[in-house]
């Protein structure tokens, strides 16, 4: 019996070390599993199963992709100054637009909204993915 519980105790610390020591990027989480979320929740909406797809949707994100950490990344802002992900040195709330999307009426006004409130203690970066024209 107090072999069974040594060796219980002894997989429960070597579960809950691995568990702290392990990063796993956002961009591995997501490669590994988006084709069977895209496949199941293809058919349920070819199926009309919303519910299903609202199910599928939660799961991946709640299940799969929530404590991931995000990939370090640089970008380019308007003024072509590249920006590290890593060194903002705060939260980063990334709101993504593209040219073929039509942005909602209450949007610009929330986001402006987030950022005033929130100013110095958030980092919020638009990604608009299209041309610098269509921009």
């Amino acid at each position: 019996m107090l072999k069974k519980v040594f060796y219980t105790l002894l997989l429960i610390c070597f579960s809950i070390s691995y568990g702290q020591n392990t990063n796993v990027a956002f961009s591995r989480a997501l490669q590994l599993n988006i084709r069977p979320y895209i496949k199941a929740s293809n058919k349920a909406f070819r199926d009309q199963n919303f519910t299903e797809g609202a199910r599928l949707f939660d799961s991946l994100v709640n299940y799969k992709l929530v404590g991931t950490q995000f990939d370090d990344f640089t970008v380019k802002n308007l003024s072509s100054k590249k920006i590290t992900l890593s060194k903002i040195g705060k939260p980063v709330f990334i709101i993504t637009y593209a040219s073929w999307c039509i942005i909602n009426k209450g949007d610009i006004p929330a986001l402006n909204k987030i950022v005033e409130e929130q100013h110095g203690d958030l980092e919020v970066l638009v990604f608009f993915w299209g041309t610098r024209a269509d921009l």
